[in-house]
């Protein structure tokens, strides 16, 4: 039981911080959208996968009403539900925002930028399911 304790303290003290922070910044704000998005990671490291894609359609509204739909932040939130959702076993719902995150860089980088590496290699993970 300790070490089970102690391997999701630091989550669990992620978790704290950012909820905390929360609290203080606006929340019409890229930095709430950023620390929801951070808070929607932790909670799928831990395995919370309805509050992490509950956090993550959060941080995916907001993002879309700061920036309109082909931003990097929007991609970079999609790419993050497309990993919960293969995470699940819900592939076609992966596949789908990772496609979308896909799309989304290659019109803000081009077709040449590290990112779009990235998230080649998510939906071909799908693929190789």
């Amino acid at each position: 039981m300790k070490i089970v304790i102690l391997k999701f303290q630091p989550y669990d003290q992620a978790i704290s911080s950012y909820n905390e922070a929360l609290r203080i910044v606006d929340n019409n704000s890229k930095l709430w959208s950023d620390i929801i998005s951070n808070l929607a990671d932790v909670h799928r490291k831990k395995g919370n996968y309805n509050e992490a894609r509950e956090l993550y359609l959060k941080s995916l509204k907001q993002a879309e009403s700061l920036y309109g739909p082909n931003h990097p932040s929007i991609a970079d939130i999609m790419n993050n539900l497309g990993i919960l959702y293969k995470k699940e076993g819900k592939y076609a719902e992966a596949l789908d925002y990772l496609k979308q995150a896909l799309k989304f860089s290659k019109h803000y980088y081009g077709q040449q930028h590290p990112t779009i590496g990235i998230y080649l290699t998510n939906v071909g993970d799908i693929y190789r399911k």
